[in-house]
């Protein structure tokens, strides 16, 4: 994977996931441990990017579900482990009014997530994976 990062993304979706599409990418087996009972919060995050066991980047992806369930195990991470900069929705376009509407809350304006959160749709994503392959085959 770019950046040389690992990944980690729940049990439950590990079926859903096409393999040849991950062939290539570091995945980590178990979510490590955190302090401060986040655990249970962090297992619920659609993908983590690790470097060493340390989180630098969070993605919820939030296709049919709320985007205020996702912004909110975001607030509660970056509330209980901190330094960390990186936390992503990824929905529909159609959702980004919905997702600023939402990220503007006061709740999360004064967490500071409202500053550390970015606005994924699916075209991004799947641009960003076709650039990163075509780059990896160079």
């Amino acid at each position: 994977m770019e950046k040389g990062y690992k990944i980690w993304y729940p049990q439950n979706d590990k079926e859903a996931i096409e393999k040849s599409v991950i062939d290539d990418v570091a995945i980590l087996p178990s979510l490590p441990h955190f302090e401060n009972s986040i655990n249970s919060i962090i297992s619920e995050i659609d993908v983590i990017w690790f470097d060493a066991n340390k989180p630098v980047n969070f993605f919820e992806v939030e296709h049919s579900t709320p985007i205020y369930s996702g912004l909110l195990r975001f607030n509660d991470v970056l509330l209980t482990i901190g330094k960390v900069d990186n936390f992503n929705i990824v929905a529909d376009s159609e959702r980004e009014s919905k997702f600023g509407r939402e990220v503007n809350r006061p709740t999360f304006r004064a967490s500071k997530l409202s500053e550390k959160v970015t606005f994924l749709n699916y075209q991004n994503i799947y641009q960003w994976f076709i650039n990163i392959s075509s780059q990896e085959k160079l």
